[in-house]
């Protein structure tokens, strides 16, 4: 009777757990450790068909989080892929397959922390790159460029867009520069060509003088009269010739606001407005530099707010050409 007893629970025991279940779950947990994670999930699902587990729901949601993690770093929504992974890494259960889709999850998580680093680092080099484009500065934008690219090796859909954009200044830094080369070789040519035609003019002038003097001789009355009127226009002229040349140079020399020159370190270090970056004016170098400091203050004792500053660098801006050179 006894002996009757335990095979009746042997047959309840093996009832519960029909074959087919075992089967997927043994194909569906080989094919996880493969990678393959939809051909897993598919498999987990047929064992449930069979039999509703707890078991076997944990490895369908750890599986399928993980899929859509993959997914979403490969199409570049970090974020997405991020809060995927992290929920794997939360889940409750530490058997072996959990323990390998945990394991994953960080691996994934840690990727896409690189990714976001390296994607942060490079919008700031375009932020400053662009800065100094428009202030003409080409050489100094080529190299905060270049080496934002041989910092930032990675070839990533998350990161193509950046990639792209700074290859694309670097072209107009590059012909920027050869442009102003090139203005500079047809300023240094130009004098020359001045001076002639000044020389052309002086023999022009010569020419007339005389002409005007034989016509003066014969009318001298005349002459006499035109010539107070003349002088008279041209000293009229003269005036209101210096009076505009003077009004020309005060535009030209014009010099840079401490602010603007604070403005200027600010767009050339990407420093924004909620940054807790600090860009101040110190002192002028005597030299037609306006000294800029850069730092950030950190606070040792939140309750009383005492801390001190951690200077990041000093840079000088030149009031006339708006040059800015770290020092």
């Amino acid at each position: 009777m006894k002996a009757l007893s335990i095979l009746f629970m042997i047959f309840l025991l093996v009832g519960c757990t029909p074959q087919a279940y075992s089967d997927n779950l043994t194909k569906g947990k080989a094919a996880f450790n493969d990678g393959d994670y939809s051909k897993a999930i598919s498999l987990f699902e047929k064992a449930q068909n069979e039999k509703e587990t707890d078991e076997i729901s944990s490895y369908i949601k750890a599986t399928q989080l993980l899929l859509d993690s993959e997914q979403a770093t490969k199409q570049g929504k970090l974020d997405i892929s991020l809060k995927k992974a992290k929920q794997v890494v939360a889940m409750k259960g530490n058997d072996s397959l959990l323990k390998r889709a945990k394991s994953k999850a960080k691996s994934l998580i840690h990727k896409d922390q690189t990714l976001l680093s390296q994607k942060k680092s490079l919008e700031k080099s375009i932020k400053k790159g662009k800065a100094l484009l428009a202030n003409n500065q080409y050489d100094e934008a080529n190299d905060v460029l270049n080496k934002a690219l041989s910092k930032n090796t990675l070839e990533h859909p998350a990161i193509s867009e950046q990639r792209s954009t700074i290859k694309s200044l670097i072209k107009q830094a590059v012909n920027g520069a050869k442009t102003s080369a090139s203005d500079t070789e047809q300023t240094a040519a130009q004098p020359q060509k001045s001076s002639s035609d000044s020389t052309k003019s002086n023999q022009d002038t010569s020419s007339k003088a005389t002409s005007s003097n034989t016509n003066t001789n014969t009318s001298q009355q005349e002459g006499s009269s035109q010539s107070s009127s003349q002088s008279s226009s041209q000293s009229s002229s003269q005036s209101s010739d210096q009076s505009q040349d003077s009004s020309t140079n005060q535009g030209t020399n014009q010099s840079l606001t401490q602010e603007e020159a604070v403005n200027l370190v600010k767009q050339y270090l990407g420093v924004d407005s909620d940054d807790k970056t600090i860009v101040q004016y110190d002192h002028d170098d005597g030299q037609g530099n306006y000294i800029i400091h850069v730092y950030e203050k950190v606070i040792d004792d939140p309750s009383t707010g005492v801390g001190h500053s951690v200077t990041r660098g000093w840079y000088s801006v030149n009031k006339k050409t708006k040059k800015i050179t770290a020092q």
